[in-house]
This record gives C-alpha cells, structure tokens and sequence, in this order.
C-alpha cells in the first residue's frame, strides 16, 4: 500500500511541474551564485540570505548545484531535487510512525503528508524551506531507531540532519535543542552493558556529523566575527532579551495553527484548536511514551513560536509540520483503545477532502517559460547593444529570475543609474499592464531590486526623460522599449 501512496504523492508534485513551479528572484539569485561558484570554480561558504538580514548555511545550495550542473542550469532540474525530497519526506514519515505508533499509523501519516495541499504546492518551490520536512523526517527517524531499536549507526545521521536543518532556517534552533535532550535521554537510560566511554563516543559520531556538515558555515563566520549567528540571536531575543520574551505573545495564534496542524487538511483554525486539545488529552491518556513525546515536542514548538515578535511567515514554521502529521496520524492510525478502524476510515476521508484541495488544475504559473522567453526577447531585439532593464507589476522582490537567464547566456544588463546606454526594456508580468502612453507619462517608477540581497532604496527613474518605442506582448508578459 505505501507504493501506491508513494506514486500518489509523486503524481501530485510532478504533474505539470513545469508549469506550477514558482520561479521569482529568490530563485534565480540561488541559480546565479551556483552558476557563477561552478564557473570560478569556488565553493559557497554561505547560502541565501534570512529575510531578517542573516546569511544561511550553504547546505541548500550543495543540494540543488548537482541537478543545475548536470542538466545544464536548467531551473527544472531543482524543482525535481525538490519533488524528489518531498516525496522521501512521505517514505520517511511511513517508517517512523510505523516504528513509533504501528504500521496501520505510518500509512496513515504517508497518505495525509501525499495528499495535504500545503505540502504538495511547497514541494515543488526551490528554496531552502522546501527540504526541512525531509531532513526533519530524517532527524525523527534516526531518533525511533535509536531509543527503539538501538541502531547507534543513527547517531552520525542525526547528527548530520540537524547540521542541515540549521542552515535551512534559524527556526530549527529549537529541533537542535530537542536533539540534545533527545540524546542526554539515550545516554540516561543507556543499556546497563553500555559503559559510559561508549555513549561518549557515540556522542562525538553525532557532534563529528554536526560540525561537518557545518564547518563551511562556520569557517565563513569565523572570517567574520560570527557576526550572523549572533544576529540571529539578537532577532530572536529582541532588544529586550529574554526579560521581554516572557511577557509578549505572538497575536497570530490561528496562523501559527493553520501553518502546522493546518497543514495536515484545510480547516479553519477555530476548528484545529478544539481538536489539538482533544488530541492532546488522549494521547496523554492512552498514548505511548513516543507519542507522548511527539506531541509535546509539537505544542512545544508552537509555544515558542508565538513567542516570536516579528511577523512569523509560513516557512518559518515547516519545522513542526512533520511533528503535526506524526500525531494526527498516531491518533487516528494506533491501537489508542478502539479508535482504529474508525480512524482509518476517518484518515481516507480527511485524505480525499485534502486531495480535492491541492493546486495540480489551477492556473499556471509557467514562471520558467516566460521569463526565459522574455529574456531571449529582449537580447534578440538589443542586437548586442547595451541596454537596462526594470520589471514592473511582479510576484517577486527582485528581478533575477531575469538576471539568472541574462548570466546563461554570459550577459549583463547595465546598471539602471549607468548614463551609458540607451535602450531601456521595462517587463511587465500582471495580464493587466497599462498602456505605453501611460507608462511613457509616469514621472516615478520605482525600480524593482537587483540586488542578491535587496535593500529598502532603489533608483526612481522619470520615464518622462525617454522616448517610448514600443511594446510587445512574448508569453503573457509585455516587453515596454523605451529609448533615450
């Protein structure tokens, strides 16, 4: 049966992948700086940057480069390295809570992750979020080898996974502390033939794959002062620290619900938290230690996050996903008392409700195809002259989407506010774009980012001081020439 849910779930993420992949600016940033260390032959030290200022890890990087130099820097080739993790992520979560809660549980898990609209759409996004569910997957399961079956080898895999997860986002901060007390745990009750030297080399497999996977990060923060993992502190504490922590409480309580327990089917919040309770009291009641265990890492983990004081974004709260269909699944799969026909039954119809809501038959986005057509429009009619470009109307914080398909090609747009060039193109990618006289008659156009890491000013440039010299229409999206 998990065959079936496998090829469910990679049905659902490769069906029209092309055209549902989202390809905006923090996409082709990541592409660029891949592109141009393949080149230079340099390995990143850094990965992309938080959108709270700090660099990342270049974990997510080292993972999609492999794809992008084999096909060629085709941007296709990463959003399958992302499919390929979200549809792991669904094997993961079958052989850990069939380990933890039965195997009648572990498919259940399987089907609701194969099926959930939220997890089937973030599948196919290439971004360093993408691939915590399966890495998180990964540290969950190395830890139900070890306490269950005694696998030790685990210990080097669980290490490495967090390793991982720290460079993904700063949010799994608190799954590294899970893993230490996780392993304080293992060393507590370690088996009486076990001497204490033994656990303690174990412990240097697990901090041996940590460092590893973490020693390019570390060596660039070393070169500069730790400058960002002490910012990422400073932005989780706030400028109060810790003394301020206690007494503030995100207001965002239904989104922080929606983006974890939500993400297992699409109920309202007001619906999640009776049934999170609900949850919590018969796994309290009935449940095993793991369960137990799962759950209060999850209402944890929720704690903590609204305790946060910025804006919590849903990425930020992948790292708890996993947890939420571990126990869901663990209620409704496990023999807790005599629910488990009952929530089987109930597992396929929250499964069916949750496939009728996935996104395989929206719109399309094609973002691959017509940026690409766009860019190719743009070098045809520019003949080799200079030129500049800006985008308008867009998705994106930034335009290098573009800017990674003008690298492909070895070309570089001159700089907006460089005087030396005289063919402007201003691509516009909302199907309602204003007119060309209009848009010849604006005085302040703000010019989008064209930085890897955008800033809050960029150029305003007074279309008034150009001649409008036409527009034409390439894939959906209007090419404005505009020459001075």
């Amino acid at each position: 049966m998990i065959i079936g849910i496998i090829g469910v779930a990679s049905f659902l993420r490769l069906y029209r992948l092309g055209e549902l992949t989202e390809f905006l600016g923090d996409q082709g940033s990541a592409g660029v700086m891949i592109y141009e260390a393949w080149k230079s032959k340099t390995l990143p030290l850094v990965g992309p940057r938080f959108s709270t200022g700090q660099e990342t890890g270049p974990a997510f990087y080292y993972l999609i480069a492999p794809a992008l130099i084999l096909s060629g820097f085709k941007p296709i080739a990463a959003a399958l390295v992302m499919v390929i993790s979200g549809v792991g992520t669904v094997f993961l979560l079958y052989r850990t809570v069939s380990i933890i809660s039965g195997s009648n549980a572990g498919l259940v898990a399987a089907w609701l992750y194969a099926v959930s609209p939220v997890t089937v759409a973030v599948s196919r996004n290439i971004w360093n979020p993408t691939t915590i569910p399966f890495f998180l997957s990964l540290v969950l399961y190395s830890m139900a080898k070890i306490a269950r079956e005694r696998a030790y080898g685990y210990a080097a895999v669980l290490g490495g996974s967090v390793g991982i997860l720290l460079q993904l986002h700063y949010t799994n901060l608190f799954t590294l502390l899970v893993a230490v007390i996780f392993w304080i745990y293992i060393g507590y009750r370690r088996d009486t033939e076990d001497s204490l030297s033994v656990w303690i080399g174990r412990s240097a497999a697990a901090l041996a794959a940590l460092l590893t996977v973490l020693s390019p990060y570390l060596w660039y923060e070393y070169l500069h002062g730790f400058t960002d993992i002490s910012s990422v502190f400073q932005t989780l504490m706030g400028t109060r620290g810790l003394a301020g922590f206690a007494f503030r409480v995100n207001p965002d309580i239904a989104g922080v619900i929606n983006g974890t327990v939500g993400a297992v089917t699409p109920l309202p919040a007001g619906i999640w938290i009776p049934l999170l309770g609900g949850i919590l009291i018969m796994t309290l009641l009935w449940g095993s230690r793991w369960q137990k265990m799962i759950i209060v890492w999850l209402l944890g983990g929720i704690g903590v996050m609204l305790l946060y004081r910025e804006n919590i974004r849903d990425h930020y709260l992948y790292f708890l996903q996993v947890l939420s269909f571990a126990v869901i699944a663990s209620v409704l799969g496990s023999n807790l008392r005599k629910w488990t026909a009952a929530g089987l039954v109930l597992a396929l119809g929250t499964g069916i409700f949750s496939l009728t809501r996935t996104d395989i038959f929206r719109k399309e986005f094609s973002d691959i195809r017509r940026t690409e057509a766009a860019v190719n429009s743009m070098v045809q009619y520019a003949g080799g002259k200079p030129f500049s470009f800006t985008v308008i109307r867009s998705r994106s914080f930034s335009d290098f989407h573009y800017r990674y398909f003008f690298t492909l090609r070895r070309l570089r747009p001159v700089e907006i506010t460089n005087p030396d060039y005289s063919l402007l193109f201003i691509v516009c990618e909302d199907p309602l774009c204003p007119e060309l006289a209009d848009l010849a008659s604006v005085s302040r156009l703000y010019v989008l980012c064209y930085d890897h890491h955008c800033g809050l000013d960029y150029p305003v440039i007074n279309l008034n001081d150009w001649r409008p010299a036409g527009v034409t229409e390439v894939s959906n999206r209007y090419i404005y020439r505009f020459l001075r």
